[in-house]
Parts: C-alpha cells; structure tokens; sequence
C-alpha cells in the first residue's frame, strides 16, 4: 500500500496541523494532498520533517484562490518548498531542523493572515443560525402569528420524533458538531490572533485539548449510531399489498360492512399496508380503496402504538393539530365512543385512544357528500366494535 488517508486537525488548529504531519512523515507518510477533511499521504523513507502552514488572502465568498507564485518563490528561496493547499489553507516543508528562516520572524507580521479564516467560522456560525431564523420566520408568514409559529413546529418536531426518531436524533447531533465546531473554530482563531498581535509566536508542537476531543468525538460517535439506526429502521419497514384480511391492528372496508372491488384510486394507487418501528413507536400506514357501481370508498389509517396511554393521549392532539382538513384541534369534536378511551370527529378525520394505542383514520363514503353532514356519524362507532372484535379474537 504505497498511499493512505487520514482524519488531519481543522483549519484553525495551525500548530496542531503542523505536528500532525510531522509525526506522519516521521512514519514513513509523506504529505501529498488536503482535502476538506482527509489528507492523502505516500508511502517514503520516515524522515524528519518541519511543516507551515500559511493562509491565502482570499476574500470570503470568493473562489478559491492560492498563495501569489512570487510568494511561493521568495518562501522556496528561504528553504520551504510548497506541498499543497486546500482552500486558505496552503502547507510548507522542509527536511530536518535546520537553522532556516521561519516563514514569519515577527508574529505580529503573520495576525493579519488569520483574519479570513477567523471571519469565515464566524460566518459560518451566523449563517447556520440566520437558516434557522428563516425557518421559523417562513412558519410565521405562513401561520400568520407567533402561537401558530411555535404550534407548527412543535408538531413538526413531535411527528417526525414518533416517526423517525432516530433520524431526528442524528439531524440534531449534525447540527450540534457543526455549530460547535464553527463556534470553537472562531474562539481558537481569536486566541492564536491576539496572541499573535501580542507577538506570541505559534506553538507548532501543540496538542489538542483533551476536552476538545472528547465533546468532537462524542458528537461524531452519536451521529454515527444514530444514522445506523436510521438505516435499520428504513431497511425493517415493509410495505406489501393490502391482504384479503387484516393481518395487524387496522380495520377492513369490509369489516365495517362495504363489500366491493378494490381498485387503484385516481392517482393509480393500490391499496397498501406499510409498517415499521422507531425508537418511539411501532406504527402502521394503511390505504385502502373499494368500488361498486359508480359509488366508491377509501380509508387511510395511520396507527401508532406508543410506549405509555399518557404518551398516547399527547401524540393524539399533535396529529389533531397537523390534521390536512380539520386544520387544528378546532375543527375536531369530541365524542364518547364505547370501546375507546378518546374518540374526536371532523369532516372526513377521526382521531381515537385505546389504551397505548393511537388511530388517525381519514375516511370517505358516498353518504358522507350525500348527506352534506360533517362526516359519518356512526363511523366511530362501528370502528370500535371492529376493534373490539380483533381483540376477542387475539388479533
């Protein structure tokens, strides 16, 4: 194996940079190429090497730009020969620890170099919040007021936790190592210029704090197993044609007394079962559409089984809250079903608890339109006597 990649220290970590390739051509890895997060080693002799690193002048949002050639030239004559760059970011050699020229023999001549690196973590810290402000006032201008702008997103939040927790768990640990990267990014950089305006030269034997490693690495351990359980959740979901009889806690047409033919629905849909399990809560999705004669009926039904009755409870008013036609827990009325805890109604939605159990079925009959009702009146009614049959039967 004559190359190798390697995780090398962030762009702020100069020293740290610096001691890092010098340690890797002390193994025998020489320097070829920086990228973003790796750097590519080849395979030499080990050697003693002394590396710099130095900072294009580069303006922020503009193309990436390397060092002037009559820069790289006077630093060649000086000793240092050019090795790579990546970014703002360019690195020197040179072999052994001779009595060369520093690149900078004043520090004070080498803090003006800093102040692009040290405003690019800054932007980039305000810009991931800017995005984040302008999420919440894009919820605004579309609720229309504050209460709305936090009910929508806390709903957003409470669904996708059920959903995909961990795929929310690993969003959030992203966002999390970046923002402390960037924020740490821009302390480091601060220090190392004030120091050097104090003429404090750069440690270039530095090693990074042991606090500072652990809070990175912490950070990219947790995305790691959270993403792998994103995975096995997305690889354990089924999603098969609906069977001829219920095969889990949904309820048939059929079962709630509509005989027909199951057909594609407009959009050349079939009806489906999926079912899978976050961390949260074991969950199916059901569609279902049946025809006779020129009257037809469908039925969606969202059912969550959640670890507690309370958790079941809660979850019930943020899926009344994201409802697509009652549009909030207004639109919804509360009824007393025998055989369920909870029971809400609206035109085409209904929302029932029993026990840990959630539904959100969305139903619509000939009758419905017909009758220019609010919805089926007796539609709860009949849901829970199916549910409370498959239970006689141990379903």
């Amino acid at each position: 194996m004559n190359k190798c990649y390697r995780i090398h220290p962030e762009e702020y970590e100069l020293g740290e940079n610096e001691r890092f390739y010098e340690q890797m051509a002390a193994k025998g890895w020489l320097l070829e190429k920086r990228g973003a997060w790796w750097s590519k080693f080849r395979k030499g002799n080990p050697e003693k090497r002394q590396y710099r690193i130095e900072f294009s002048p580069a303006k922020i949002l503009e193309e990436e730009e390397g060092l002037p050639e009559e820069q790289v030239e006077l630093y060649q004559e000086s000793g240092w020969d050019y090795v790579c760059g990546s970014g703002r970011m360019h690195v020197f050699s040179t072999k052994g620890e001779s009595d060369l020229v520093e690149i900078y023999t004043d520090p004070r001549q080498q803090a003006p170099t800093l102040k692009p690196l040290l405003r690019g973590y800054v932007l980039s810290f305000l810009m991931i919040l800017l995005l984040l402000g302008i999420d919440c006032l894009l919820t605004v201008s579309i609720s229309g007021n504050d209460v709305a702008m936090l009910s929508g997103l806390e709903t957003q939040f409470q669904r996708a936790w059920v959903e995909a927790t961990a795929v929310v768990l690993t969003v959030l640990c992203i966002l999390l190592l970046v923002l402390y990267t960037q924020f740490y990014g821009a302390i480091a950089v601060f220090r190392l210029y004030r120091n050097m305006k104090k003429g404090i030269p750069v440690n270039h034997q530095a090693k990074r704090p042991g606090f500072h490693v652990a809070v990175r690495w912490s950070l990219l351990g947790l995305c790691a197993v959270f993403l792998v359980l994103s995975v096995v959740q997305w690889f354990t979901i089924k999603d098969y044609p609906m069977p001829e009889t219920s095969d889990g806690p949904y309820v048939m047409l059929e079962e709630l007394g509509i005989s027909g033919n199951r057909e594609e629905n407009w959009q050349g849909e079939e009806s489906s079962v999926e079912t899978g399990r976050s961390l949260a809560a074991e969950y199916w999705n059901t569609r279902e559409y049946v025809s006779k004669g020129e009257k037809s009926w469908w039925i969606y039904q969202d059912i969550y089984c959640m670890p507690t009755a309370e958790q079941a409870e809660n979850y019930a008013h943020t899926l009344m809250r994201d409802a697509l036609f009652a549009r909030g827990e207004d639109g919804f009325q509360q009824r007393q079903v025998e055989g369920l805890d909870i029971a809400y109604e609206s035109w085409l939605e209904y929302v029932a608890v029993k026990e840990n159990w959630v539904y959100f079925i969305t139903y619509s009959a000939p009758e419905i339109y017909e009758s220019d009702s609010k919805g089926d009146q007796h539609f709860l009614e009949q849901y829970a006597s199916v549910l409370n049959n498959h239970k006689e039967k141990g379903d």
